[in-house]
């Protein structure tokens, strides 16, 4: 009998070992952000819209519907004070429109909103 030998899929869009490290350092980059925000505000909160991101896992092992945006719009400079949360759709309307944003303007809802009310 022949035993079964397992393949590795190979990535779709193979990245270089460069660009992994990067991705990375912003993953822990973004997380860390999220966990600040959900420390502050009591729950996880998009930056944007001032909603609640509701799939931060509890062992903060990544984001689903939290994305990280790049303030600057460079995706090489990965530091904390470039990162700013948002939900994923929201992600694509500032990023597609090149609106300027800063770390919690919530220019997406009213600043007198309840939901975003600091503790």
């Amino acid at each position: 009998m022949q035993r079964a030998v397992l393949k590795r899929k190979k990535r779709l869009n193979p990245v270089s070992q460069k660009t992994l490290e990067r991705n990375g350092r912003w993953r822990i980059i973004c997380i860390e952000r999220a966990q600040y925000l959900a420390s502050k505000y009591g729950r996880l909160i998009c930056e944007w819209s001032g909603e609640r991101v509701h799939n931060l896992t509890p062992s903060a092992d990544y984001l689903d519907d939290a994305w990280g945006h790049h303030i600057d719009g460079n995706r090489n400079h990965c530091y904390p004070e470039n990162c700013y949360i948002t939900k994923f759709r929201y992600h694509w309307f500032i990023t597609n429109n090149n609106i300027k944003v800063s770390q919690e303007d919530f220019q997406g809802k009213s600043r007198a909103s309840p939901e975003i009310n600091r503790r």
